[in-house]
């Protein structure tokens, strides 16, 4: 009896080993998975919190470059288109004011698209009238060949009532406290002329039949002390220019 009970007590010490086996596999693959789920629970919420402030980023990016692009849409982006449509004149053709208007300036001169300014906060940069990328704007600006002299020239949208208060505020947009003179008087052309100075700035308004033409002329104003003194303001020695200038106006 004893030679058949040795063989069976050593296959189910094999068969019970294998089933120990069995269960420590098992066991071991619930282990991995446990982990592998505790592991994913952990990292989804990392993985969210990482993606919501990458969104915030580029949002807050995105809404700085639109700031950033509508600031210089309204501040420097009409000067500048201004500037790249500039031409530099030769004495003979003719530059179109608007309305049918065109003035002839002289050699050298530039003359480029009329730019306005909406809002004036000193020391900070104007907000300017974007019509002139639209080509909506009216006028034109002409700069001396030294770039001494600007003169805005656009045709007069208003009533003529309202053209002795636009010649009366070149004192207040000057910086001057004197009180300007309006003069009339008739140019050579035959076109009628109302004018008023003041230390920097002359503004005009020529007659053409039925149109009129505004002008206004700038040069850097001299100081209260520069005029104690006696100093020249520096707009008189572009004055022959200017009425050159006006003479050429023409309407079409």
């Amino acid at each position: 009896m004893s030679l058949h009970t040795e063989p069976v007590q050593v296959i189910e010490a094999d068969v019970t080993e294998k089933k120990d086996a069995e269960i420590n596999d098992s066991e071991a693959d619930a282990c991995e998975v446990d982990v592998a789920e505790v592991d994913g629970a952990v990292g989804a919420p990392h993985t969210t919190s990482h993606r919501r402030r990458w969104v915030r980023t580029t949002v807050v990016i995105a809404l700085c470059l639109l700031l950033a692009a509508a600031a210089y849409a309204v501040t420097f982006a009409p000067g500048h288109y201004a500037q790249s449509r500039a031409e530099q004149l030769d004495g003979v053709a003719t530059a179109d004011v608007g309305s049918g208007v065109q003035v002839v300036p002289g050699d050298g001169w530039v003359a480029q698209p009329r730019v306005t300014n909406l809002v004036e906060w000193p020391p900070m940069p104007p907000l300017r009238n974007v019509n002139v990328m639209m080509g909506s704007e009216t006028g034109i600006e002409l700069l001396s060949p030294d770039r001494g002299l600007s003169i805005e020239l656009f045709a007069a949208a208003e009533p003529v009532e309202s053209d002795a208060d636009w010649l009366a505020n070149v004192a207040s947009d000057a910086g001057s406290d004197q009180q300007p003179t309006v003069l009339k008087e008739t140019l050579a052309s035959g076109a009628g002329l109302a004018h008023a100075d003041a230390p920097g700035e002359i503004r005009a308004v020529v007659t053409l039949g039925d149109e009129r033409v505004r002008v206004l002329a700038r040069t850097a104003p001299v100081d209260d002390a520069n005029a104690r003194t006696g100093e020249a303001d520096p707009i008189n020695a572009y004055r022959p220019a200017l009425s050159a200038l006006l003479e050429s106006l023409t309407a079409g």
